[in-house]
């Protein structure tokens, strides 16, 4: 499963956290 997924439209990017099993909470792999 991919822990970030962005999404880009026309000039606006979305980050989206993907981890609802850890309720999105941050990991050393999505500081970096």
């Amino acid at each position: 499963m991919t822990t970030v997924l962005y999404d880009i439209h026309d000039a606006v990017a979305t980050i989206t956290l993907n981890r609802p099993e850890r309720l999105n909470a941050i990991n050393p792999q999505l500081l970096d």
